[in-house]
């Protein structure tokens, strides 16, 4: 596949999940929080697709290829686990808080099993941006639909973190929200996290096909 047709593809899952977030927040607020609570379709979605990006990665990438860049298997698995609120089910508050450590209520096993998680996906982000950067600019230079579509990813996290907890973090600053954008906040986040397993899904089989087809394989 070309690059300008991946580009174009990765337009198209930007377009879908603009239309959609705002077709949810012109509809019935019912509908909307339906499709975006917590366990909703919306999450339960990205999940079945993280999960499809660790499962491509292992079968394209093969053994050599997990082993010399585990991130690229592990975080999309980790991932699909944090949009199922993996950790929350267990524990009643998410393993990257402060007050999961300050609980009482939680065994010290337990945070020494979710400190050795979250130290974990801090080690594969690190080793991922140090392994992997020179290339990312390199293929951001050429505009390649590599570089693009990790771009893209880059772009709907930063965006999706900056809205999640909105109102919290405007009252922060002296600010108000309206009740508009409380409401509607929510439905672009979950969206906007919609569409990162969704390029990182086009992401990852542009780049296996462009390797196997160029290489015969995928070098590690």
């Amino acid at each position: 596949m070309t690059d300008h047709t991946m580009n174009k593809a990765y337009y198209l899952v930007i377009a879908f999940i603009a239309l959609s977030a705002t077709i949810c927040m012109l509809v019935d607020f019912s509908f909307a929080h339906f499709l975006v609570a917590e366990g909703g379709p919306v999450e339960a979605i990205s999940a079945l697709l993280y999960f499809a990006c660790f499962l491509l990665v292992l079968v394209k990438g093969g053994v050599p290829f997990v082993v010399s860049r585990p991130y690229f298997a592990m975080l999309p698995l980790i991932f699909g686990l944090c949009e199922l609120d993996f950790d929350v089910r267990f524990t009643g508050i998410k393993i990257y808080k402060v007050k999961f450590y300050q609980s009482e209520d939680i065994s010290l096993l337990a945070k020494i099993i979710a400190f050795t998680v979250v130290a974990t996906i801090i080690t594969l982000l690190v080793s991922m941006m140090v392994k992997e950067s020179r290339a990312f600019y390199g293929e951001l230079r050429q505009k390649s639909s590599v570089g693009t579509g990790a771009f893209l990813i880059f772009v709907l996290i930063a965006v999706s973190k900056s809205i999640d907890g909105l109102g919290r973090k405007l009252a922060s600053v002296g600010l108000e929200a309206s009740p508009a954008v409380l409401r509607n906040a929510p439905v672009a986040e979950e969206f906007l996290e919609l569409g990162i397993p969704m390029i990182m899904l086009l992401l990852f089989w542009n780049y296996f096909q462009g390797s196997t087809a160029g290489a015969g394989g995928v070098s590690a």
